[in-house]
């Protein structure tokens, strides 16, 4: 049983993404997580079959620095004792990265991570698509304070209103004329909600972007209240499908391409983040819009593919040790 946990500020859309990930659904109306809710798929990857125990938890103001104050202050957690962590942040808010950014500085300080994954997830990159129309500030649940015992590096410059543009990537979208907008709008691999990764391209993923523009996406869809949820995901590539470009969806594309009025530094700080996650802290990094199911799917691949590694380097290590040892050789 792999335990993975989940950590993030308020509102950021853990629960989100886990829901659209095991049913492919979406509760527009907030509801912070008020207690543990733990879920139960087994995955499929490099010919091993993986049964996940993901946990979703409320809020936590720091990270236990040793067993004894995880059971005072976060009993029947397992904070501590997981396989694995997922860091999400809301794209469209600077705050939540700074508590996810010291909540790693703490589980660093108090635990061995050096066969531990940790992916850091940035969620809603739709807004910074579609920006809220009512303000430019995001509306998201305030992010807690983080124990004052436990401080971290110097505030990280804010994340707001970046578009997406070059920054995010080449990557081939839609065919023709369509597909070159989309590709460098949307960059990386798409989803293709229930089939696993397109190899190349956003063709379901910029499907679900556009589809507010198109008026196709809509009303409410139902809510689970479950605290234990199973359910069976085959993590796999397919070759990437190729469509004709349509008349009525370059107006839609039009309003993804980044606007001309946005400030380069917001690009500039997106890079900084990227970096710092992937060079500095030597972790995965995903973008993904829970609300959309953009990239779910590319979230707990890329989660597997850690976890899998970790398993094969451990399983290696557990191989190689005996022999090293048999062959030492004593001159007395």
């Amino acid at each position: 049983m792999v335990k993975v946990v989940m950590l993030g500020a308020a509102g950021v859309g853990k629960t989100a993404i886990v829901q659209q990930f095991m049913w492919n659904t979406f509760t527009p109306d907030y509801q912070p997580t008020d207690r543990k809710h733990t879920y139960f798929p087994s995955i499929m990857i490099n010919d091993h079959l993986y049964e996940l125990n993901i946990t979703d938890l409320p809020v936590i103001p720091f990270f236990p620095e040793n067993n004894a104050v995880e059971w005072s202050e976060f009993r029947f957690y397992g904070l501590r004792s997981a396989t694995a962590y997922v860091l999400v942040f809301d794209l469209s808010n600077a705050d939540t990265f700074q508590y996810i950014r010291k909540i790693r500085d703490q589980m660093l300080a108090s635990r061995d991570l050096r066969s531990v994954p940790v992916l850091v997830v940035g969620n809603k990159r739709d807004l910074l698509v579609f920006p809220p129309a009512q303000s430019s500030t995001p509306s998201t649940a305030p992010v807690p304070p983080v124990h004052p015992a436990h401080t971290g590096h110097p505030a990280h410059p804010g994340l707001l209103g970046a578009g997406l543009g070059a920054a995010m990537g080449a990557g081939a979208g839609l065919g023709g004329g369509l597909g070159s907008a989309l590709g460098s709008a949307l960059g990386g691999a798409g989803l293709v909600p229930g089939f696993g990764l397109a190899a190349g391209g956003g063709m379901a993923g910029a499907a679900a972007l556009v589809a507010p523009l198109a008026n196709s996406i809509g009303g409410d869809r139902g809510h689970h209240h479950h605290d234990h949820h199973h359910h069976h995901h085959h993590l796999h590539h397919h070759a990437p499908h190729h469509h004709h470009a349509r008349p009525h969806l370059h107006h839609a594309v039009h309003h993804l391409l980044p606007h001309p009025h946005h400030p380069t530094d917001y690009r500039e700080r997106r890079r900084d983040i990227v970096s710092l996650v992937r060079k500095h802290w030597k972790c995965g990094y995903v973008e993904c819009s829970a609300k959309y199911n953009w990239r779910v799917v590319a979230v707990f691949h890329e989660l597997m593919r850690s976890i899998d590694s970790s398993d094969r380097a451990a399983l290696t290590k557990e191989v190689v040790a005996p022999i090293v040892q048999d062959n030492k050789c004593a001159i007395l």
